[in-house]
């Protein structure tokens, strides 16, 4: 999948959780995405870290819990 298809399923997917609930409803999803492609990249290229799913799982829980619904 190409860079602005990836882009585009990302934020489908963004929406579709939005939809169902799973994130609040007034929340950026271009910045959603960003927030989530931001430190990736980081690691990427300017760290050069690796990108382990351990360190995607905690990019996921951080992102995520700033953009849950509150009870």
């Amino acid at each position: 999948m190409g860079g602005l298809a990836q882009v585009g399923a990302t934020l489908a997917r963004l929406k579709a959780a939005r939809e169902q609930g799973q994130l609040v409803p007034d929340f950026d999803l271009d910045l959603a995405f960003e927030l989530l492609s931001g430190p990736l990249y980081f690691r990427l290229l300017i760290s050069h870290e690796p990108l382990t799913p351990a360190y995607y799982d905690r990019v996921l829980q951080a992102v995520f819990a700033g953009m849950s619904p509150r009870p």
